[in-house]
């Protein structure tokens, strides 16, 4: 929702490190059409690799996808001290039901 942002900082050399929290969704607005019963529409679309997005306009981005592939060693190599920046976090959804029920009601 936030990439003509990114493209924006790029060009206007803004520092600046983005953490996506990617789960090929708007989420908290899927959970809402379920709770109400309605169908789901809009809200989900195919992995997006927002890392190559952030790559295309210049930006250095890292793309993490399994945390078991982290264990034992850095899980990126050091950001950029100054400049723009991306990491694009692949997460599992299946939980948020149960967090917005607990955090909400």
């Amino acid at each position: 929702m936030c990439v003509g942002e990114l493209a924006t900082a790029v060009q206007y050399g803004a520092d600046v490190t983005v953490i996506v929290f990617n789960d090929g969704a708007l989420s908290l607005i899927d959970l809402k059409q379920q709770q109400r019963g309605m169908k789901t529409a809009g809200v989900r679309w195919p992995s997006s690799d927002f890392a190559a997005v952030a790559r295309g306009f210049g930006a250095a981005a890292w793309r993490v996808g399994d945390a078991r592939g982290l264990r034992g060693r850095p899980p990126l190599p050091p950001a950029p001290r100054r400049g723009r920046a991306l990491i694009d976090v692949v997460v599992d959804p299946s939980g948020y039901a149960a967090q917005l029920k607990a955090s909400r009601g």
